[in-house]
């Protein structure tokens, strides 16, 4: 999670910044760093911990959910198509959770970014609490979920590969080795299975995002 809001404040720098401000995501870090200490890239960290949290148990208990609806059996291997499709609708159950937890994060980090440039932030939260407040009162609770669709976009065929994918690797492991079933392969190998699951997560949305 550290990582991924590293991740997150660079990305958010680089999209907001005029053009020709920054050569890369490598610059971004090298001149934020520099300019306001290593720290500064977790600004907003508060938020996607929560998130993150929130986000965990929404996924993979909506992820067991679809796969007793498509039947799937524990611990035994069904077509590869079902854990995607299962994950699919935990991505959608994920998005719900996401989409306000961003929409936080976001606001918080461009207006610190604003504010350390010498420029005037368009409004002023003194934290993530009251972006909630203020968003509310400002829009209604659908405020939160501006950018939802975005969300969806990147969540459902996000969480589609990586469950898919990771389900058909943990399983290449396991026949191509021998292991007699799934709960057989060993944690290094289902590691690893996650690495390759997770990175298709990202490949397939990543213009979403």
């Amino acid at each position: 999670m550290y990582s991924f809001v590293k991740h997150s404040t660079v990305k958010v720098i680089q999209q907001t910044a005029p053009p020709g401000t920054y050569k890369g995501p490598v610059d971004v870090f090298k001149k934020t760093v520099n300019a306001h200490g290593f720290f500064s890239l977790y600004q907003g960290l508060s938020s996607p911990l929560l998130g993150a949290m929130a986000e965990n148990a929404v996924v993979f208990t909506a992820y067991k959910r679809f796969q007793r609806m498509l039947g799937v059996e524990e611990n035994q291997w069904s077509g590869r198509l079902y854990y995607a499709l299962a994950g699919m609708g935990a991505g959608f159950f994920s998005a719900a959770v996401l989409t306000p937890v961003e929409l936080v994060k976001c606001n918080i980090q461009v207006q610190q970014m604003a504010q350390r440039a010498g420029g005037a932030a368009t409004t002023n939260y003194k934290g993530p609490i009251d972006v909630v407040i203020k968003t509310v009162r400002k829009e209604g609770v659908q405020g939160l979920y501006r950018g939802h669709l975005a969300c969806l976009a990147r969540e459902l065929p996000g969480n589609f590969a990586w469950f898919g994918v990771y389900e058909a690797t943990l399983r290449e492991f396991q026949e191509r080795f021998g292991y007699k079933d799934r709960a057989s392969v060993p944690l290094p190998l289902k590691s690893l299975a996650g690495s390759v699951g997770g990175l298709c997560y990202w490949a397939v949305p990543f213009p979403f995002e």
